[in-house]
């Protein structure tokens, strides 16, 4: 298995990505209010042992919610502390979510939040 950790400076987030993770439909998070009278919203992580899905990739929040898959060893770890998108993402105990992680299958590559081959394909 071979973790990559991408510099935190990265803040790539797809448009289609985050709609599907912030839409309250899916049910990966929650919506609250900071406080009464407060506009800011903070997202709580519902379920933190189930992963988040687009284009059929698996998203986790963090290694220690990742399920290793022996077909997947290419682990691919992002810090979120300058991500804006994630800077109100929270799990149920108000601890901040650090890190997204997902795997790619071995001879991928990680490429922002998805799994690329060596000629720029995508998985």
């Amino acid at each position: 298995m071979n973790i990559f950790s991408v510099p935190s400076s990265v803040q790539y987030f797809s448009e289609e990505l985050r709609n599907s993770t912030f839409k309250t439909t899916k049910g990966y998070l929650e919506a609250t209010k900071e406080s009464e009278g407060s506009n800011s919203v903070t997202w709580i992580v519902v379920n933190a042992s189930t992963p988040f899905e687009f284009d059929s990739q698996q998203y986790f929040w963090g290694l220690d919610y990742l399920v290793i898959d022996e077909d997947e060893p290419v682990i691919c770890v992002y810090p979120q502390s300058n991500n804006t998108e994630f800077a109100n993402v929270k799990f149920s105990d108000g601890t901040p979510v650090t890190e997204i992680v997902f795997a790619c299958p071995g001879k991928m590559h990680c490429y922002f939040y998805e799994c690329a081959n060596s000629n720029g394909g995508f998985w």
